[in-house]
């Protein structure tokens, strides 16, 4: 379980999606699904990011702020590691269970 302190911003999942990642300090945050306790983490980042929580299988794409597909990915892993090679800015990832469709989205930064 992941605690909340300071210096985590979490994200509740509720339709439609709150993309607020305002943090008190901007380099350690974390957003949170609540409903589907995936965690992105650390964001704002250098392009290293972490995806915990994920569901049992599970589909994930990026965006940048255009809606352009940048990365698509599947998998089964409780956790995904990204190296995203990527321009500073905002950008958006969708993570999508393949079992059931359950949809969450986060907003993350680049710097």
């Amino acid at each position: 379980m992941v605690s909340t302190s300071a210096n985590w911003t979490e994200l509740a999942y509720s339709s439609p999606i709150n993309f607020d990642c305002t943090s008190p300090s901007p380099t350690q945050s974390m957003i949170k699904s609540e409903e589907n306790k995936i965690i992105l983490f650390p964001n704002p980042s250098f392009g290293d990011f972490k995806l915990s929580h994920l569901p049992n299988n599970w589909y994930i794409a990026v965006y940048s702020v255009s809606g352009s597909k940048i990365m698509e990915q599947i998998g089964s892993d409780d956790t995904l590691n990204l190296k995203l090679n990527l321009p500073e800015g905002m950008y958006f990832i969708k993570v999508i269970s393949t079992i059931n469709g359950e949809e969450t989205q986060f907003k993350f930064l680049v710097k």
